[in-house]
Formats: C-alpha cells, structure tokens, sequence
C-alpha cells in the first residue's frame, strides 16, 4: 500500500529496474548471487506496478 499514491505502469517500472540493474552491476556480486536478486527485484516490480497501460 505504499505505492498506492502513486501511479506506477510499464514506464515507472521499467525505470526502476533500470537503476536497480545500474546498482547490482556495481556492486560486482557473484553470478549466483545477483541472479538471485535480480530475480526477485523483477518479481517485485511486476507486482508493485498498479497502472494498466
């Protein structure tokens, strides 16, 4: 509920991944490690978006 205030689509939620991939990538994690993350980082996006576009 959060996010609720604000609108959160397709554009919001690619951003967010956007930087979110920038971060990962420099902290140099193992491969089994920023797989592990990114993962959930992408599920967590595709359910905080409540905006059809």
């Amino acid at each position: 509920m959060r996010h609720a205030p604000f609108a959160i689509g397709e554009a919001e939620r690619d951003a967010w991944l956007e930087h979110m991939r920038a971060a990962l990538d420099g902290l140099a994690l193992p491969p089994e490690l920023d797989e592990m993350l990114w993962d959930h980082l992408l599920r967590a996006a595709i359910m905080l978006r409540n905006q059809d576009q």
